[in-house]
């Protein structure tokens, strides 16, 4: 598993560092960097992993949300309702 891992993340642009986490930001997400970064790929990692980062997220909610405008434009999730956009 590990070598296709290895092998999608450098099928992905060069110019790109990839960010690396798991669910709690501890040795595997670390163990990862530094594979990435001994082949010649430095990447960033999460600090605190996916769950620090929706604990900040979530306590931001209320103020980033007064930062823009929704507007639903289609139905329900799920729901398989399509809704045909006439033509101009």
């Amino acid at each position: 598993r590990l070598e296709e891992i290895v092998s999608e993340a450098l099928s992905v642009s060069n110019n790109q560092r990839p960010l690396v986490y798991c669910w709690r930001g501890g040795n595997r997400s670390g163990a990862m960097a530094h594979i990435l970064a001994k082949i010649g790929w430095p990447s960033a990692q999460l600090d605190g992993g996916y769950k620090a980062y929706r604990r900040c997220l979530v306590s931001q909610l209320d103020e980033m949300a007064g930062r823009y405008r929704f507007q639903v434009i289609c139905g329900t999730t799920g729901s398989g309702n399509k809704r045909k956009i006439p033509s101009p």
